[in-house]
C-alpha cells in the first residue's frame, strides 16, 4: 500500500550534543579563536574568492550550524534507502552578505563556497521513510573591505561563511515524497547505488538563521565521498528521478512502487 506524502515529524540525532539547541558561543574557546584566526588568515582560495582591490579579514567565529548533505524518498512499503558522507564530501554552502554585520541584516545573496569535510560521518542508517540529512560547519563573520590604497574610497560590507567542517551528524524523517516520474525498474534484494553527479540544492540547507537571521542554501552532489543507496528487500519496484532517469542526472530519488 502506498505511503502517506508526509509522514509524521521527529527528528534524532547521531551525535551526542543537539546541533540546534547550542548556543552561539557553545564552542567558542581560547583555542577555537585562535585556530579560527588562524584558518581566516590562509589563501582567498579556502575562503572564496576576494573581488580586486578588496581583502577580507576574520571578525569572529559564529559557531557550528547543521547544514544539509542529502535527501532520500520513498511512495511505497517494502524498501530501504540510506545515504553515505565520507571524508573530501565537498558541500556549497551559501554566503549572508550585510551592509552592517548585524543579526537580521543579512541576506541570502552571497553566492556560495565549497567546504571539504575532514571526517568521515558515520554512514546514515537505513530508512523506511523519507529521509534528509545533516552534518555541521563552523560559521564566521568576515569583514570585506574594498577601494583604492590611499584614497578615501573604501566601502566595506560583512560576510557570513562556513569555514571548516564541524563534524557530527542529524537527520530528520518526515519530508514530502516530491513528484519523481523518470523510472527505472529495480529487482527485490538489489541494491543500487548513486555516486555521480550534482544533486540539488537545498536553499534553506544551512541552519544560520538564528546566528543571522536567515538560513542559506547547501547543496552536496552524488559522488565517491557521497553516495545514496535504495534496496527492495519484500518486492520488486520503481527508482525514480525527479529530472532524469537514476542512471543520467536525477536530482532526487525516489523509491516507488510497480505500474
Amino acid at each position: 500500500m502506498a505511503k502517506n506524502l508526509v509522514a509524521a515529524r521527529s527528528e534524532s540525532t547521531m551525535s551526542t550534543a543537539s546541533v540546534d539547541d547550542a548556543a552561539d558561543d557553545s564552542f567558542e574557546d581560547d583555542a577555537d579563536a585562535t585556530a579560527a584566526e588562524s584558518l581566516a588568515q590562509k589563501s582567498s582560495l579556502d575562503y572564496g574568492p576576494v573581488p580586486s582591490g578588496c581583502f577580507k579579514s576574520f571578525q569572529k567565529d559564529l559557531g557550528a550550524r547543521k547544514v544539509f548533505v542529502g535527501g532520500h524518498y520513498d511512495y511505497t512499503d517494502g524498501v530501504s534507502h540510506w545515504l553515505s558522507f565520507k571524508e573530501s564530501a565537498q558541500s556549497e554552502i551559501g554566503i549572508g552578505v550585510s551592509a552592517s554585520g548585524a543579526k537580521g541584516t543579512f541576506s541570502a545573496s552571497g553566492g556560495t563556497k565549497k567546504v571539504k569535510a575532514t571526517d568521515d560521518v558515520a554512514d546514515f542508517d537505513r530508512s523506511s521513510v523519507n529521509e534528509h540529512d545533516y552534518t555541521s560547519y563552523r560559521f564566521g563573520l568576515y569583514k570585506l573591505s574594498c577601494g583604492t590604497s590611499g584614497l578615501p574610497n573604501w566601502s566595506h560590507k560583512y560576510l557570513s561563511e562556513a569555514y571548516k567542517f564541524a563534524g557530527g551528524g542529524t537527520y530528520w524523517k518526515g519530508a514530502k515524497t516530491p513528484a519523481a516520474w523518470n523510472c527505472v525498474p529495480l529487482a527485490k534484494g538489489l541494491t543500487y547505488k548513486k555516486t555521480t553527479s550534482r544533486a540539488w540544492t537545498n536553499s534553506i540547507g544551512a541552519k544560520t538563521s538564528d546566528l543571522i537571521g536567515v538560513d542559506v542554501s547547501a547543496q552536496a552532489g552524488y559522488s565517491g565521498e557521497v553516495t545514496i543507496g535504495f534496496q527492495f528487500w519484500s518486492k520488486s519496484g520503481l527508482l525514480c528521478g525527479t529530472k532524469d532517469d537514476p542512471g543520467g542526472k536525477p536530482g532526487l530519488l525516489v523509491a516507488r512502487a510497480t505500474k
